[in-house]
């Protein structure tokens, strides 16, 4: 999984916390974190198992762009892909 920011002048350095686990049933495989700077890109190789699972990502702080002077209202955190 690879999480991105594009080069944004303003917002805070992102927190991200990804866990994988087994869907469902609560139970937390592993467990990373990193905190992402505006303009970077980090990939986390994340243990799966076979079965349903589940990946969560907490990013704190969020921004609007429009605390920046742009006109975009949206809640705003990192972009996530999946390969």
């Amino acid at each position: 999984m690879t999480i991105s920011r594009p080069k944004l002048v303003g917002p805070p350095p992102a927190h991200v916390t990804a866990l994988v686990g087994s869907a469902g049933l609560g139970k937390t495989w592993a467990t990373q974190q990193w905190t992402l700077q505006n303009g970077t890109r980090h990939v986390f190789e994340l243990p799966l198992h076979r079965g349903p699972f589940e990946i969560r990502l907490n990013v704190s702080p969020t921004f609007s762009p429009s605390q920046f002077g742009l006109t975009d209202t949206r809640t705003l955190g990192v972009q996530v892909s999946f390969g």
